[in-house]
Order: C-alpha cells, then sequence, then structure tokens
C-alpha cells in the first residue's frame, strides 16, 4: 500500500509539472503573438504615416517598357491623374484601362512598388500593322489593319515602316488575329507559287475575293468549303498556263468544276489595274 501512495504521489506530481509546462507554453505563444501583432500594427500605422506612398517624380518614378511607337512622356501624360493621390488607393485595373482605349495599344500591365522608393511599371503590348487599308485601289489609305485586325490611323505609326500588303475593303471591316494568320498563310502561298509579292488583298465582295501579285491577278470567289481544294489547284493550273502568262488578264478559282481565265489580245503596256 505505502508503494501504491508513493507512485500516486509521483504520478501526481508529474501531471502538474506537464499541466504547468503546457500553460507556460501558452502563455510564451499569446505574448508573442501580442508583439508579432503590435509590430505589424506598429508597422503599418508608420507606413501609411511616414512612409512617402506619393510619386514625386514621374519622370523618373513611372517607369514605361514595351513602347515601340507610343512616346513613352504621352503615356505618362494620360496616367498622372492617377497617380496624384498614395499608391495604395490607385486601381491599376483603371489605369490600364485607360491606356488600352489608345488605338495602338492592345494590352497594358501596370505594377506599383513602394520598396525601396515608390514606383510604377507600366508594360504595353502594343498593335503591330499588317496591311494597310482603303476602300477603293484608287483611293489613299489611310489606314492600317493590325496583326491582331484592329483598324488603326495611319498617323499612329509614325516612325514604322508602312506594309507592303493593301487590303481594299470597307473600314468597317471585322478581322482577328486567327483570321489574319490564316490570310497571311493563304497570301504567302499564292507569293510563293507565282515568285512575286502579293500587292493587295481585295475583300470588298466577300462572294468575290481578288488576290492581285506583281504579275497576276487572282479570283477566290468566297470562303467556302471548298476554298482550300480550288487554291491547291493553283500550282498545277500555273504550270499549264505557262505559255500564256504574258497575255493573261485573270485566273478564276471561284469555281469547283472548271477554271476559267481571261487572256488579253495584246501584250499589256503597264500594270493591269484593278477590275
Amino acid at each position: 500500500m505505502v508503494l501504491d501512495y508513493e507512485v500516486r504521489q509521483e504520478w501526481i506530481k508529474n501531471r502538474r509539472r506537464l499541466r504547468k509546462q503546457s500553460k507556460e507554453a501558452s502563455d510564451r505563444r499569446k505574448i508573442l503573438k501580442l508583439i508579432f501583432t503590435l509590430l505589424l500594427l506598429f508597422l503599418s500605422i508608420y507606413g501609411f504615416t511616414k512612409e512617402p506612398w506619393h510619386i514625386n517624380n514621374f519622370e523618373k518614378d513611372i517607369i514605361v517598357s514595351g513602347n515601340h511607337v507610343l512616346d513613352a512622356s504621352l503615356v505618362r501624360q494620360l496616367v498622372c491623374p492617377f497617380f496624384e493621390k498614395p499608391l495604395f488607393q490607385v486601381n491599376p485595373k483603371a489605369v490600364e484601362s485607360r491606356l488600352e482605349q489608345l488605338s495602338i495599344v492592345n494590352k497594358a500591365f501596370v505594377r506599383r512598388y513602394i520598396i525601396p522608393r515608390p514606383k510604377v511599371e507600366i508594360l504595353l503590348w502594343e498593335e503591330f500593322p499588317w496591311a494597310n487599308l482603303t476602300n477603293n485601289l484608287n483611293n489613299p489609305a489611310n489606314l492600317v489593319v493590325s496583326q491582331t485586325g484592329r483598324i488603326i490611323s495611319v498617323n499612329d505609326f509614325p516612325q514604322i515602316e508602312k506594309p507592303k500588303l493593301l487590303v481594299i475593303a470597307n473600314e468597317n471591316l471585322h478581322l482577328n488575329s486567327v483570321q489574319i494568320v490564316k490570310w497571311q498563310g493563304i497570301l504567302d502561298f499564292i507569293a510563293s507559287q507565282d515568285n512575286t509579292p502579293v500587292q493587295y488583298l481585295d475583300l470588298t465582295n466577300p462572294f468575290d475575293i481578288r488576290v492581285q501579285t506583281a504579275s497576276l491577278n487572282i479570283k477566290l470567289g468566297a470562303i467556302d468549303n471548298t476554298f482550300q481544294k480550288r487554291l491547291l489547284r493553283l500550282p498545277s493550273v500555273l504550270a499549264g498556263i505557262k505559255d500564256y502568262r504574258p497575255k493573261l488578264v485573270y485566273l478564276d478559282l471561284s469555281l469547283d468544276s472548271n477554271i476559267p481565265i481571261k487572256l488579253s489580245e495584246k501584250l499589256p503596256k503597264e500594270k493591269i489595274e484593278h477590275e
């Protein structure tokens, strides 16, 4: 019985000691949490009251990159009103939306930084011209079609070399980047078969699409489920009419059953104009 009593007392002492250690550990955690909370609160108050959240030098602290056409000073001028308040109050999405309203900007990305000094980085993804656009072959091309299909004034690209390709269509032309890639592949195929660059693509009539190279006018017709089959006949057709090329006015690939061609009665003295 004495042994049982002593064992029980020892067990109670160990239990009390473990409970005390557990309480002390819990108290230490609470104290550390309190210290961390107070430190975080102090740093937050200090940061919002003492740190310079405003941009003081717009020229130095608004960094613009990715702009090959737009002037960086113009970008800063557009976004400066947004940064007249502290950076933490500025909505980057609003700044991006304002920049994307420019016809020449496809996407804009805005990042804010406070360390080591308040600054803003603006990354621009600009449009790039794919083709000149006019509604008539005899009229000057005052618009361009970008690689994403956006219609932009040619004056927005003063420092970019104008594209050699001309697209004839209405100003309400709707093309997307996927369609433009497909058209570029078609035009590259035609140019490779004729060994001359494509001068213009006439999309005025969607049922009578035409392509003019330096030496050949081709009627492609409509873009339907037979278009690829009709287009792939071009190499064999050009090989078959090789002797008639000097008098060839146009080649008609718009029909699925036959391939009409038009020959001139005499050799042309100048470039064949668009019909």
